[in-house]
């Protein structure tokens, strides 16, 4: 329920560049944690996708079940990031260079709020990433298999 809670502003957001948001899975998951904090690491994905892709583009996201753990995906076809960035760009105020963007809008904190949010909740985030083609971010979290 979160990810479509959050994905409903970003389809508003998203559809000012005529970028399609499309869900490919949303498995049934639970994971023990802060709502507020997942709103906000999905929304920061979301809109950094967004920002990142240019007019016409896609961003998918989904949720599955694998093994113990929910991963989360979210892709996009945008310009990519930088191999050289790619190991930074979760670093507080690390930002790619600025003209990869029309939009000069942003601190930096972005990705390093998401990877706090992963981390508080006993999870991992990692990026792949192709300039010219796009970026994929997984994050996964341990399962709840009920109330702890």
């Amino acid at each position: 329920p979160i990810i479509e809670e959050v994905c409903k502003p970003a389809e508003v957001l998203a559809s000012e560049k005529n970028i399609k948001i499309i869900v490919v899975a949303l498995e049934p998951a639970r994971i023990n944690g802060d709502a507020f904090r997942l709103r906000q690491l999905i929304w920061n994905l979301l809109h950094n996708a967004i920002k990142y892709t240019p007019h016409g583009g896609e961003v998918k996201v989904s949720l599955q079940v694998v093994g113990d753990s929910v991963c989360l995906t979210v892709e996009d076809n945008g310009i990519g990031i930088p191999q050289k960035d790619q190991s930074l760009i979760f670093d507080r105020f690390y930002r790619v260079d600025k003209s990869r963007s029309r939009e000069e809008s942003g601190t930096g904190l972005g990705l390093s709020i998401c990877k706090f949010v992963v981390e508080s909740h006993k999870g991992q985030i990692e990026v792949e990433s192709e300039m010219g083609r796009g970026s994929k971010f997984k994050i996964s979290f341990p399962i709840s298999r009920g109330i702890e």
